[in-house]
């Protein structure tokens, strides 16, 4: 079973209403098998039907080339699909791997690798109706002698 700890990611840049909140996530001999992003509006952390309406897109950068990019509430509706995770108390999680695969290698396979990466960007774009908006982004991250390999990436057409 892999060794993972939640690590807490840098700041966003530019939080507030009307604009686009990016952090710059660490990469090298790291993996992450989910990111956790916190939201709140006004100072209350924000229910789910909030953040569908004041958190309006969430991005995923790698090496300038966006490789996620959906309306949060498209985000929201199916990480609940996905076994029920994705909202809890303010909090949305964006799984990579699976943990409740039958085996430890199915469960790893997904996590995202950053050895060969090197810019990787979390952004949100957050709606002019916010008040006072905060957002933190946490991560689980293997220890770094689990990592299973580098990034592979495939191009389509």
């Amino acid at each position: 079973m892999p060794v993972r700890k939640l690590v807490k990611l840098p700041s966003l840049s530019t939080v507030a209403a009307g604009s686009i909140a990016t952090c710059k996530v660490p990469t090298g001999n790291k993996s992450y098998r989910t990111f956790m992003l916190k939201a709140w509006n006004n100072g209350t952390l924000m229910t789910k039907e909030q953040m569908k309406t004041l958190l309006k897109r969430i991005a995923i950068k790698i090496n300038g080339v966006v490789r996620f990019d959906m309306l949060a509430t498209d985000a929201i509706d199916l990480l609940m699909t996905y076994k029920d995770r994705a909202f809890k108390d303010g909090k949305l999680l964006m799984p990579f791997s699976d943990d409740y695969a039958r085996f430890a290698q199915q469960e790893d396979a997904l996590s995202l690798n950053t050895l060969d990466i090197q810019t990787l960007d979390f952004e949100v774009e957050i709606a002019d109706e916010a008040v006072n908006p905060k957002l933190e982004l946490s991560a689980f991250e293997d220890l770094p002698y689990e990592i299973n390999g580098s990034m592979v990436q495939y191009k389509l057409g």
